[in-house]
């Protein structure tokens, strides 16, 4: 009777090991499968995720040399006077004038910068790009002919060239240059914040 009862505490032991084995060995397999099912995923992500490069940033924002960002409307009044003899040389006139300022940064002189969990771009300092004298608006009031300089006097390569340099003298331009600065981060922020992945960006 002793016997048999070993037999059977043997069997059941036997059985209990064998049922162990078995769920060890379906628990390494299905660790195995989910060990491979995640190395895929992350793999196939990995290849979904370009390399984030200064290279490939700055594609992004080189279809044009130049970035305009703001621009200004100025009336000028300015007043001109040549020649030293009354009614002899000397002319003088008023001239009222429109004016379109447009204000920007250099976009080759942009310089990006690919960091472990950052993202840097520097731009340049702005600059005046254009001044565009509207001719249609150029007029001349009080004006003082001389004998020998009369063709001179509405002269039209002459005014524009007067307008832009009152233009230059004494429009604001560095406010101009200020906002067309603040709005140059702006775009380049919009431009590039869904192309540096995780990484945080500074526009600076």
């Amino acid at each position: 009777m002793r016997d048999r009862d070993d037999l059977i505490i043997k069997y059941e032991k036997r059985k209990t090991l064998r049922t162990i084995i078995i769920l060890l060995i379906v628990m390494i397999m299905v660790a195995a499968v989910c060990f491979t099912t995640i190395f895929a995923v992350k793999k196939l992500t990995d290849k979904k995720q370009p390399t984030i490069t200064s290279a490939s940033l700055y594609s992004k924002i080189e279809e044009s040399s130049e970035l305009t960002s703001a621009k200004m409307y100025y009336n000028g009044v300015l007043f001109y006077s040549e020649g030293d003899i009354p009614y002899l040389t000397q002319m003088s006139y008023n001239m009222t004038y429109s004016a379109e300022v447009r204000a920007g940064i250099d976009v080759s002189e942009i310089e990006i910068k690919v960091e472990d969990d950052r993202v840097v771009v520097d731009l340049p300092e702005p600059e005046i790009q254009d001044i565009n004298i509207d001719p249609d608006s150029v007029k001349f009031f009080d004006k003082k002919n001389a004998l020998f300089n009369w063709e001179k006097m509405e002269d039209g390569v002459d005014a524009i060239k007067y307008a832009k340099d009152d233009v230059e003298a004494n429009a604001n331009l560095e406010v101009l240059k200020e906002e067309a600065l603040e709005n140059s981060r702006t775009l380049i922020q919009g431009l590039l914040e869904d192309s540096v992945g995780d990484k945080e960006l500074y526009v600076h």
